[in-house]
């Protein structure tokens, strides 16, 4: 965080978590980046890098110099285009987020963020029902806006509605149906 742009990283293998740090020494995880994610996108704007990015596992990016990148672009205009795609898509998680915490509950909150990384999980080939969560709950809750206790109470939830089991970090979906109900305000327990 702070430092010049001088390249993007391209994730390879392993998965990242993105945070700022506040003013008075707190981080937030503003992100989780997995394989096909980019690292340092923000600093395309103010030319310096706005947040720090952590491997959760073992990993590797392919570094991009920058300024090669920007002059490729302006030759390859297929280039250019996916540049502007990746930052849109970049945008558009941006706005979810910002949605999600200023309008779904706690429950549909976990609910959402566990089907997001079901969908990213799979587009990868990997199962979108069975896997490991490469962060921890701390990290989960930080990016979700939301307490450890709640988090907790949450996966308690779920579990007691027959929608998911976490055990440690293992993660079986059990009914991802339900879970899209949930987030949309229409899950009714019984």
């Amino acid at each position: 965080m702070g430092d010049p742009l001088r390249s993007l990283y391209a994730v390879r293998v392993g998965a990242f978590k993105t945070r700022m740090m506040s003013f008075d020494g707190c981080h937030q995880i503003i992100g989780f980046q997995v394989p096909g994610d980019m690292l340092g996108l923000e600093a395309i704007s103010s030319g310096h890098y706005g947040c720090d990015a952590l491997a959760l596992e073992d990993s590797e990016v392919c570094s991009i110099h920058f300024l090669r990148l920007e002059k490729l672009s302006q030759d390859l205009p297929v280039l250019q285009h996916n540049l502007h795609k990746l930052m849109s898509h970049e945008i558009v998680r941006d706005l979810h987020m910002l949605f999600l915490t200023g309008n779904l509950n706690s429950n549909e909150r976990l609910a959402d963020f566990l089907l997001n990384l079901s969908q990213q999980l799979s587009t990868l080939g990997n199962s979108s029902t069975d896997f490991v969560l490469k962060m921890s709950r701390d990290d989960i809750a930080s990016y979700l806006g939301l307490r450890l206790e709640t988090i907790c109470r949450c996966i308690a939830h779920l579990r007691n509605h027959a929608l998911v089991e976490i055990v440690g970090r293992n993660v079986k979906i059990l009914n991802i149906e339900g879970l899209r109900y949930l987030v949309a305000g229409h899950f009714e327990s019984s």
